[in-house]
């Protein structure tokens, strides 16, 4: 009985309480951040409260239908919310979107590649939409110069592109 009732009081603050090896770690500084955590876990559960906000949770949702291995990569459009380092650490520990069709966007207009707007391939290989071939075609004379490598060709020289 003796020590039940020395134990509480021997963690009452006092100059020798952090010398002792046993209890010293419960007065550190770094405690008072655990506290915190406590507090707001119990207070949280006490009153029904979701940890997050519902204002995170609604940006989560909508990151993890974006969230692509293409979102971390260098070639990340500026376009894409997960460009920005604030929407990447959000994001971090939501699971990829599960895209089952894949869409083409244009290099140049950064349009939407479909059958009104067709892929065309140039003879080196890169592919644009028809609307930015016909766009390069007026600027140059029915010439289109292809603007990552900047060989040239005929516009009756491109083939359209059928994506499966």
């Amino acid at each position: 009985k003796k020590k039940k009732k020395k134990k509480p009081s021997f963690l009452l603050p006092s100059p020798w309480s952090k010398t002792i090896k046993i209890y010293g770690h419960l007065f550190e500084d770094s405690q008072w951040e655990t506290l915190v955590q406590i507090f707001k876990r119990d207070m949280y559960q006490l009153y029904m409260l979701p940890a997050d906000s519902n204002l995170a949770i609604h940006v989560q949702a909508g990151l993890s239908a974006l969230k692509t291995p293409m979102s971390y990569s260098n070639s990340c459009s500026k376009e894409d919310p997960l460009s920005l380092e604030a929407f990447r650490k959000l994001s971090e520990k939501l699971p990829y979107a599960k895209h089952s069709k894949s869409r083409l966007v244009c290099f140049i207009t950064k349009q939407v590649m479909n059958e009104h707007n067709p892929p065309m391939v140039l003879p080196n290989g890169m592919v644009y939409s028809r609307s930015a071939c016909e766009e390069l075609a007026k600027k140059h004379d029915k010439k289109i110069v292809c603007p990552r490598t900047g060989d040239t060709c005929d516009f009756s020289e491109l083939k359209r592109a059928y994506p499966v």
